[in-house]
């Protein structure tokens, strides 16, 4: 039995977010199957690398950055969810963190991933729900020590 992975991402473009998807699905090997939800633009060069290594790619739809702040994708999100049902469902950004784990918490997910990418300023609020929801995660990767101590003191 596989385990399926839902990665839920803001945007696919060439950085170190998608540097590190890419080389986490070749660390996969096979045994791990991942899908990446987009609820951005996309890169289809980065998109091809990321399918030619494994990942399925849905488009959820392409949300404008302050309707994602709003969190307007957590009603397709969490539908979605629930009739995929994942092993694990991992955000990838301050708002995809808070959908996952809001739409991962309601629907019965098995495991939730969250990650911090950068140092957060205690004035955004979707810095401060990120971090408010971070209880509700089963696991919280934050990318550096500098991000940690900013994060969690």
């Amino acid at each position: 039995m596989s385990t399926d992975v839902v990665l839920l991402v803001d945007k696919i473009i060439r950085g170190g977010g998608e540097t590190l998807l890419n080389s986490l699905i070749r660390h996969f090997n096979n045994s791990i199957n991942v899908h990446i939800w987009n609820l951005g633009e996309a890169d289809t060069d980065v998109e091809n690398e990321l399918i030619d290594r494994g990942a399925t790619i849905t488009h959820i739809r392409t949300y404008q950055t302050y309707e994602k702040y709003l969190l307007k994708p957590l009603p397709i999100v969490a539908k979605k969810l629930r009739s995929f049902e994942p092993d694990i469902v991992h955000g990838y950004s301050n708002y995809t963190n808070v959908i996952a784990r809001l739409a991962g918490t309601a629907d019965g997910i098995p495991t939730i991933v969250g990650q911090h990418h950068g140092v957060p300023e205690s004035d955004d609020p979707a810095v401060s729900a990120n971090v408010f929801t971070n209880r509700l995660a089963d696991i919280t990767i934050t990318v550096s020590d500098t991000v940690a101590n900013a994060v969690y003191g």
